[in-house]
């Protein structure tokens, strides 16, 4: 699928906070246009009410902006899961991932790819240090080099992550990160209620779902021209986003991506090092670009 997902999560999604320079206050730009995205089994939803863009739980958001972009470095651990279909054929793949970033651009993405009976079906390390991207097949003992630019150019840049790669891509973007961290969440949720254009102007359709029991706002978002759908759950017992998925029809083949996220924790520090990849000794260098899992 010749699809850039996190091109257009980001394109959606940045829009939500822009710094403003010179006083050191913060404003928003228009919110992400929105409508209602198709379920995955995966992710079964019950009993919606539908809301419009006024009934955004302000305090909520702040509170997940906070927990997804406030600190430097994260662990992420997700579960991503992808299902596609074309005439005559049927893609069904599940990928457990671990992300470790660090603004600005490094990360260090472990990714499992299993079968229907959790076993491991192939493995991969990819591994940026900001300007250069290693990608290591670990079963087949091989290695890639390329820069970073192609790497965020490619079809793979969505599998170490949406939650890890919005990260990055935010806080490469927003040059006043720190102010924003100096805001409390009341503050923030001010911000938030002045700031998001209009109900009617800005499109954005918010909605109360269930969720295998659990109470979620949900932010939609649709690009009719790319027949793509985007949707976030923000969990309103912990604050934090749970799932991220995209569906739609790219170059006739039927797509939804879902990521469920396990956890995503600030780190320390780490050693720059981290982001560097040292192939084991047995590693052979590829000539071309490894493909990772079935894409």
């Amino acid at each position: 699928m010749q699809l850039r997902p996190i091109a257009f999560i980001q394109a959606s999604l940045t829009g939500l906070i822009v710094a403003v320079s010179g006083s050191g206050s913060l404003a928003l730009t228009e919110a992400a246009a929105s409508n209602q995205l198709q379920q995955s089994p995966n992710l079964l939803a019950q009993a919606p009410n539908p809301g419009n863009a006024c009934d955004l739980d302000t305090r909520l958001a702040a509170r997940v902006l906070s927990s997804a972009l406030f600190d430097r470095t994260y662990s992420t651990r997700s579960l991503l899961m992808i299902e596609g279909s074309a005439p005559g054929t049927v893609l069904n793949v599940e990928a457990q991932v671990t992300t470790l970033t660090q603004a600005p651009g490094q990360f260090r993405s472990e990714i499992v790819f299993t079968d229907s009976n959790n076993r491991n079906q192939s493995e991969y390390l990819i591994t940026s240090n900001g300007e250069q991207v290693w990608i290591y097949d670990k079963l087949g003992d091989r290695y890639f080099t390329m820069s970073q630019q192609a790497f965020d150019d490619s079809d793979d840049d969505f599998l170490i992550g949406f939650m890890a790669s919005l990260g990055l891509a935010i806080q490469a973007d927003f040059s006043d990160i720190e102010a924003m961290r100096q805001l409390s969440e009341a503050q923030m949720a001010v911000v938030l209620t002045e700031s998001i254009a209009p109900c009617q102007e800005s499109g954005l359709v918010i909605e109360m779902q269930n969720v295998n029991g659990q109470s979620y706002q949900t932010f939609n978002y649709e690009d009719k021209v790319e027949d793509v759908s985007m949707t976030g759950f923000m969990n309103r017992k912990t604050g934090r986003l749970d799932y991220l998925n995209l569906s739609g029809n790219h170059d006739g083949v039927d797509f939804l991506m879902n990521e469920k996220i396990i956890s995503r924790t600030a780190m320390p520090e780490v050693a720059s090092t981290t982001f560097e990849f040292i192939p084991p000794a047995t590693a052979q260098e590829a000539e071309e670009p490894i493909s990772v899992g079935p894409f």
